[in-house]
């Protein structure tokens, strides 16, 4: 993905816009997923913007339209940090802003892998699907968390509506701390 100089200036003209300081530790987040079973619970996400707020990082939503809700529920935690671009910017506006987060946070999304292809160190939540499947974020920076141990897992290469043992535990077991352990773990590549 390339954005053009264009593409740059107009995502961060929207960005800037939106209230985004380009000079805080931004983190990027793209919380939605086509399937559900790819979709880390939104409880979990809130928590983890609160713990991320608290750190003192602003956090840029990414996603497409029909994801904006879950995006408007956590810029409401704080929306002078929290910024949702979902739906808001094209797709090569979107690899640009990207370019502008430290890493990304993603679940196992189309979204990951842009985040992968503009070079970003990705965080990526794994569910239903697992990465010897070969969709995963292949950059070196990259970390996949997931939950270990579930004989159901995995139930299905491209994601489903909804959990056939109706727990959802593969999701629900990556707690907000396993994810702030993989931030630490990115944090600590880059130094």
């Amino acid at each position: 993905m390339f954005p053009t100089e264009d593409e740059e200036g107009n995502a961060r003209l929207k960005l800037r816009a939106a209230g985004w300081n380009p000079d805080a530790s931004t983190i990027g987040l793209c919380p939605g997923a086509k399937h559900a079973t790819k979709r880390w619970p939104e409880d979990r996400a809130e928590g983890l913007v609160r713990s991320l707020l608290e750190n003192g990082h602003e956090i840029i939503i990414f996603g497409s339209e029909s994801e904006a809700s879950i995006g408007d529920r956590l810029r409401s935690l704080d929306p002078s940090r929290v910024h949702n671009c979902s739906g808001r910017l094209t797709l090569l506006e979107t690899a640009a802003a990207m370019q502008l987060c430290t890493f990304l946070i993603t679940n196992d999304s189309g979204l990951m892998h842009m985040g992968t292809a503009v070079s970003r160190p990705v965080i990526a939540l794994f569910g239903s699907t697992v990465r010897e499947f070969g969709f995963f974020p292949y950059n070196s920076q990259s970390i996949v968390v997931e939950a270990d141990n579930l004989s159901c897992r995995p139930c299905t290469h491209i994601g489903r509506p909804s959990c056939p043992k109706k727990h959802f535990a593969c999701m629900r077991n990556i707690e907000v701390d396993h994810v702030l352990s993989a931030i630490d773990e990115i944090g600590s590549q880059q130094i």
